[in-house]
């Protein structure tokens, strides 16, 4: 006699704590045609407070070398903010300004007294990143009692000496004891302004943990989507 053991309902729970989660929101402006969208500057890369204390401190880095890497693949280059400078309406140098204007310069310095750099060029778009999440936790999962089908193989003979053979169903439970797993978290938010009114045109904010995965992966794969998303504006925008 030989017996195995077919467990579904078990299955399925342990695949569960394994399901990645995700959640996106996006804003668009209805009234922009976003033809020049290839000429923007990125205003700057932010790392904000973090839900989880195992935060990579190469976050910007990365994520700037990612947006880099993945705008270039659809043919939108975009200029660092070095050796850029901000200028907003009121000509202080800061990202919270109301007018965001990019200023390219020439690495001859600006003259004594100038306002702004020689050989300027000014940028229609910037982008604003914002990373408010990007590393990972433990996180301890509760032990519990699990119910489970244990079938019975069977072979047993008739008093006309034929064999048969069946399966016996025996229901049984077992304790499923206390699990650390580990948990990478991102959550990156780009915000794409219109220089010339200081709006935001185009917003969208990507969340993801999974516990299958890297944080440096899922990075990737945000900036790769994000980039995916102004091609897609480029060419509605042409058409």
């Amino acid at each position: 006699m030989k017996k195995f053991t077919f467990c579904l309902a078990t299955f399925l729970l342990c695949l569960l704590p394994f399901t990645a989660q995700a959640e996106k929101s996006i804003y668009q402006s209805p009234r922009v045609k976003f033809q020049n969208i290839q000429d923007i500057v990125l205003e700057g890369v932010n790392l904000t407070t973090a839900k989880n204390a195992n935060v990579d401190r190469f976050a910007v880095d990365k994520v700037e070398g990612y947006l880099e890497t993945c705008l270039a693949e659809k043919n939108i280059p975009l200029s660092l903010n070095d050796p850029l400078v901000l200028y907003p309406s009121t000509g202080a140098s800061t990202l919270s300004g109301k007018m965001r204007t990019a200023v390219e310069t020439s690495k001859t310095p600006a003259l004594a007294g100038s306002k702004e750099p020689q050989n300027t060029k000014v940028y229609p778009y910037s982008l604003a990143v914002n990373i408010n999440d990007y590393g990972y936790n433990y996180v301890t999962r509760a032990g519990y009692w699990d119910t489970y089908t244990e079938w019975i193989d069977n072979d047993w003979q008739d008093h006309h000496g034929h064999w048969h053979h069946d399966s016996i169903p025996i229901t049984r439970t077992r304790y499923i004891p206390p699990t650390t797993v580990k948990i990478c978290y991102v959550d990156i938010e780009f915000s794409l302004y219109d220089t010339t009114k200081d709006k935001v045109i185009f917003n969208k904010r990507d969340t993801r943990d999974r516990e299958t995965d890297t944080p440096d992966d899922m990075a990737k794969r945000i900036c790769k989507e994000f980039a995916e998303d102004l091609q897609k504006l480029h060419d509605k925008g042409k058409a």
